[in-house]
């Protein structure tokens, strides 16, 4: 046993070498330290401390903007997308008035301020401790009691949707929610305490939220010198905080990653990107770009599927491979051809996977995670993934990728641009049926049929060189099948992650799915 442990350490160490080189030394140092109980209880709160003070010594300054462009952008937005603005507005009065509607919770009020460590379903609070201090069953006790509320509430994505209505009606409202809310949020939750720190995939998909509100909103009044000095330190927390916590494992000589640690990586990347003044950007950014590009060929089958066999965490993983490949485009520091490349090839997997009705069928586990949501807040299709087509077709100029509905369009502004919306409705919609596809790597397998309303997904079972199985099901020889457009066996879904292990392991069991049992 401890001859396997150090050399599970010593895989981890040299992975972090690799990533972070001398670095590596004072991180792993770190994690072992956190052992000791009096260091890790003082340690923490003294780096925390030591950031904190390093940061406010700096502001970031806003680039400048062309505020003649912006008017016309807004203009041109309205005309565009009369339905979608009218959708934010409501939104963001919920937002405002703290309410929320997260994995089945329905529109409910958090509270004044928001309680960001409850769960509004079961009502369970957590207590504020360090987060090491955690034991797996206080965070997740059962019985009805859902981490992944609160976690899914502190992702921070309703910012989002505070800063596009700012950025389009000028209405302070939205400014004010805006600082209210992660002011409070950082109030309630000093790094590293609370259960809001116990997972850096959440840390890092908050950071990215955080970040992309701040560029929506860097005009708004209300940005002084010293909110300016606290939002900068609390994002400096965020990448200090997933840097020290890589999500990484080792298992039989090899390292064990999956989308935890993809959401790591891509946070890192987007910090360092985004804001060039932290003291670690430079870092931040070259880490993270070299494990993207790692990654991506380590975690993407061949066959341009997500290993994790999961059409949910396809998609999840698709956005956090996709944003910073944008970021680092414009920043001058473009991703490898052989990443776009990529890519592509996880676009065309959504592309055949569509059923006849536009939405992907549910392979294995979901639990609606995205990175960024610039459309529907909070009531976005979870199975519509035609946005990536969209964006797909503009950036790798794929006709075939267009939405036969105008699909994605609004999400192609958000990330490309007027002229992305531009070079997207140049392309005619390409109304040839899309055929059969194997996607061998992965196991799946689409048959259609030639009038484009027969559909039926064949799952083979997960392949024999995938070592992850986190997120798939017990499926093997399962099939979704539509007939004349209307679904005849469809996939019954997750139910819940956390809050019931029992209804959990029912829903991935053979019994639920169409499939035979022995």
């Amino acid at each position: 046993m401890i001859s396997r442990n150090v050399r599970a350490f010593g895989i981890l160490w040299a992975h972090y070498y690799r990533l972070f080189g001398a670095r590596a030394v004072f991180l792993m140092a770190y994690r072992v330290k956190m052992r000791v109980p009096v260091i890790r209880k003082a340690l923490p709160a003294l780096c925390w401390r030591s950031s904190a003070a390093l940061s406010r010594q700096s502001t970031e300054v806003a680039p400048p903007k062309d505020p003649r462009r912006q008017d016309e952008d807004r203009r041109w937005f309205a005309a565009r997308f009369p339905g979608a603005l009218e959708q934010k507005l409501t939104a963001a009065e919920r937002i405002c008035h703290g309410q929320f509607s997260f994995l089945g919770t329905g529109m409910v009020a958090w509270g004044d301020p928001i309680d960001w460590h409850r769960d509004v379903k079961s009502g369970h609070r957590w207590p504020t401790k360090l987060y090491s201090d955690y034991g797996v069953h206080e965070l997740m006790p059962g019985d009805g009691v859902d981490v992944k509320i609160p976690w899914e509430l502190s992702r921070l994505q309703q910012l989002v949707t505070l800063g596009q209505v700012w950025w389009l009606t000028r209405d302070e409202g939205c400014c004010t929610a805006f600082f209210d809310q992660w002011e409070s949020w950082d109030r309630a939750n000093p790094a590293p305490y609370g259960i809001n720190w116990t997972n850096a995939m959440e840390v890092a998909i908050r950071s990215v939220n955080l970040s992309w509100s701040q560029r929506l909103l860097s005009d708004a009044p209300g940005w002084t010198d010293s909110r300016s000095s606290a939002f900068l330190r609390l994002l400096r927390q965020h990448g200090i905080f997933v840097e020290r916590n890589l999500e990484v494992g080792a298992r039989n000589g090899q390292i064990v990653a999956g989308n935890h640690y993809l959401a790591n990586v891509c946070g890192l990347a987007c910090l360092g990107l985004s804001h060039p003044t932290l003291p670690e950007a430079g870092r931040w950014r070259r880490v993270g770009i070299k494990a993207l590009e790692q990654e991506i060929r380590r975690q993407v089958l061949d066959d341009g599927f997500y290993f994790e066999s999961s059409t949910s965490y396809h998609r999840l993983a698709l956005e956090l491979f996709l944003v910073p490949a944008l970021l680092a485009r414009d920043s001058g520091s473009d991703m490898s051809t052989g990443y776009w490349e990529r890519l592509e090839k996880m676009m065309e997997a959504v592309l055949y996977l569509t059923r006849p009705d536009g939405q992907v069928p549910q392979i294995g586990d979901n639990d609606d995670g995205r990175l960024l949501i610039f459309t529907g807040y909070p009531d976005w299709p979870r199975h519509d993934h035609r946005y990536l087509l969209a964006l797909g077709a503009v950036l790798f100029n794929r006709r075939d990728f267009k939405p036969s509905a105008s699909v994605g369009v609004e999400d192609v502004f958000w990330l490309l641009g007027r002229d992305g919306v531009n070079r997207l409705t140049s392309f005619e919609t390409d109304e040839t049926p899309r055929g059969s596809r194997g996607f061998a790597a992965s196991g799946l397998y689409v048959i259609r049929g030639a009038n484009g309303r027969d559909y039926c997904l064949l799952r083979g079972g997960p392949p024999a060189q995938q070592d992850m199985t986190a997120h798939a099901h017990n499926d093997a020889l399962s099939l979704e099948l539509w007939t004349g457009g209307e679904p005849v066996f469809v996939d019954p879904g997750t139910y819940c992650y956390t809050s019931d292990p029992a209804k959990r392991d029912g829903f991935r069991s053979s019994a639920a799915h169409n499939t035979v049992m022995f």
